[in-house]
């Protein structure tokens, strides 16, 4: 920005009785009155008040520079009508710079505006006073409001010119719409992630992009905006102009409070990101199915050594409870002797960053203490630092105790070799003689030894072997638990999760809830189309209702088109009956699949029945039994899905 000399009132040669003089000389004051305002505008209540001071303070200096610059008559004119805009490359700088600065400090346009209302009042309020004494003119006066209003102006173009570059760069979608939900505008993002050009979009509803039964989220949306309730960002699915559908992350545009202030919205592509969620979940799964399977006791902790997960070894040997256990409750099971060193060296490790390796005892549900050996291991990320560790307590206890029986006997030969050696001094023939035996004790103890390391060797292996065939017979197990079709949990295995969930539910005073959905009509497919067609159908719906669940519930196939889903924890009926209506959309969605005359769009209807514990019964067979009841009632009355009665 190009202010003359120091920007004093002598530099800009500004007259001694000039607005030019004025301002600069009356810059403090002016700027009290500008931090009146300041203070009533929450971006600027929240940033660094010096900034903004100097960000003003630079502002008036160019205006005041601007009104002191000599102007031709033509010069003026052409100001006055806005002709003029390249004259003063200083106040327009000046302009730009302070719009960026507002900008960053996340004024918006409004707030931008009155700013500038502010400086020109303070100004002109004091300037009156200055003038009831004999100074000024209107000239000046005229030539003050010109020049404001033009660094207004290249304010407002630059900001305006950097929100469409922020909007046009996004690789967020930006859709504008009107309050009935006709789309006005269309970033390239939204051309990218959609499908379609903004020809095409602009003057069409937003409907177009809703799958079938989501048509109640715009309507709650715009229902919202009506209302002037806050605005929640959401994750759904929208429909792309090549009918696939794609999982976004749809945040409607709110004001500072959370208040909905537009019918256009901001969305997300997610598909990545649940894919990744998906891939996470099944590792996880994975590595702690890996884990009970192993010999070893195995836990996870925070960067801070806060344990937070064990295998299910170390609840089978402690006969302890995570909630016993959890952060640092497992000093509960270690030798109060022994647990001041324990707790010494691993703090030590978690400060420097670096393995531990300890051995020490640990004492099992039975009261008796064994002897393990553990280890933990850093899980650093890109950066170097400790996100996490990894750890496993092996029972050394066996080895441990041949390892002392063997020093103890080692001892004892040495002390006979001593005493046989002490009782040879006086006879060289029995010393002789008594050299060979303690030679042969020597050779006798290294064999001991080498058996004894053999039987170690022995051991390990056949804990290896152990293991393979424990995580073979794991594979086995989930196969047996697996529908081969669709991959979803067997009868056997959600009888289980069910028997399983009942008690957590009465433990803890969850609801609990059995869904037991049957298609409709689903042997025609079967019949027109062909199994091949049937499979890929049942195969659809399968990832349908899983998508259409949390990961905490459970989706099982029943048998033929039969599914049942168990949803626990549950706090509210009314959460049940969401879920319900979700997976009656869900399944009603055509699906595309190759019968015997190509590639055909299916559709099937399904039922639902609903059982509640505790008060559809207590156990499992007659929740299941109740839910059964109920999707027939269901199916009598086509109303979709209906609860026990």
């Amino acid at each position: 920005m190009d202010i003359p000399g120091d920007g004093s009132a002598a530099s800009l040669g500004a007259a001694p009785r000039s607005l030019g003089f004025f301002i600069v000389n009356n810059l403090e004051a002016i700027l009290q009155d500008w931090e009146e305002y300041a203070r009533s505008v929450a971006p600027a209540a929240a940033s660094n008040q010096e900034t903004l001071r100097d960000h003003a303070k630079r502002l008036l200096r160019a205006i005041a520079a601007d009104i002191s610059r000599p102007q031709s008559l033509q010069t003026q004119e052409d100001k006055s009508k806005g002709l003029a805009p390249g004259n003063s490359p200083g106040l327009q700088s000046a302009g730009e710079q302070h719009a960026l600065a507002r900008i960053a400090e996340q004024f918006d346009l409004e707030q931008l505006i009155g700013e500038f209302r502010a400086v020109r009042g303070s100004v002109l309020r004091r300037w009156a006073t200055q003038k009831m004494r004999g100074a000024g003119g209107p000239e000046e006066m005229t030539r003050f409001n010109e020049s404001i209003d033009e660094a207004l102006a290249a304010s407002a173009r630059h900001y305006a010119h950097t929100h469409a570059s922020i909007i046009n760069s996004t690789s967020d979608a930006i859709v504008g719409k009107t309050t009935e939900g006709i789309i006005t505008s269309w970033n390239p993002s939204a051309e990218r992630i959609f499908g379609y050009t903004a020809q095409e979009a602009i003057g069409q509803s937003a409907f177009m992009l809703l799958p079938a039964g989501r048509a109640d989220e715009e309507l709650d949306i715009l229902a919202r905006i009506a209302r002037g309730e806050q605005a929640h960002s959401f994750d759904t699915v929208r429909v792309r102009k090549d009918g696939t559908h794609v999982h976004v992350s749809v945040s409607p545009i709110s004001d500072g409070h959370g208040s909905i202030v537009s019918a256009s919205k901001i969305a997300r592509d997610i598909t990545e990101r649940i894919d990744a969620d998906t891939a996470v979940r099944i590792g996880e799964e994975s590595f702690r199915a890996m884990a009970d399977s192993i010999p070893q006791m195995a836990w996870t902790a925070r960067a801070d050594g806060f344990i937070f997960w064990y295998n299910q070894r170390w609840y089978d040997f402690t006969g302890t409870t995570l909630e016993q256990t959890e952060g640092w409750n497992w000093q509960s099971v270690h030798d109060p002797e022994v647990l001041p060193r324990v707790m010494v060296e691993w703090k030590a490790a978690i400060a420097a960053g670096r393995p531990f390796e300890m051995e020490f005892p640990l004492r099992a549900a039975d009261g008796h203490f064994r002897q393990f050996l553990t280890r933990a291991v850093p899980i650093k990320n890109a950066s170097g630092d400790v996100v996490q560790w990894a750890g496993t307590n092996t029972d050394v206890d066996e080895l441990k105790r041949v390892e002392t029986e063997l020093r103890t006997n080692q001892a004892l030969l040495d002390r006979n070799n001593e005493d046989l050696k002490r009782t040879a001094s006086g006879n060289a023939a029995i010393a002789e003689a008594l050299k060979t035996i303690a030679a042969e004790n020597v050779q006798i103890a290294k064999a001991l030894n080498q058996v004894l390391q053999l039987e170690i060797r022995e051991r390990s292996l056949i804990g290896r072997q152990l293991a393979a065939a424990v995580e073979q017979e794991e594979g086995s197990r989930k196969a047996s638990l697996q529908d081969p079709l669709t991959g979803l949990s067997n009868r056997v295995l959600f009888n289980d999760r069910l028997e399983h969930g009942l008690a957590q539910a009465a433990r803890h005073g969850w609801m609990l809830a059995v869904l037991f959905v049957d298609l409709n009509e689903f042997k025609n497919i079967n019949d027109t189309h062909g199994h091949q067609a049937g499979d890929a159908v049942l195969k659809a719906i399968a990832q349908r209702l899983t998508s259409t669940t949390r990961h905490e519930d459970t989706i099982s196939r029943y048998g033929g088109d039969e599914f049942i889903c168990l949803l626990t924890p549950l706090h509210e009926q009314k959460h049940i009956a969401m879920i319900a209506a979700k997976i009656l959309a869900a399944v009603q969605a055509p699906c595309e699949v190759g019968g015997r005359d190509g590639l055909v769009n299916l559709c099937v209807g399904c039922s639902v029945g609903i059982s509640v514990f505790p008060k559809d019964g207590a156990s499992a067979t007659e929740l299941i039994r109740h839910a059964d009841a109920a999707m027939y009632a269901a199916k009598e009355t086509r109303s979709g899905f209906a609860f026990a009665q």
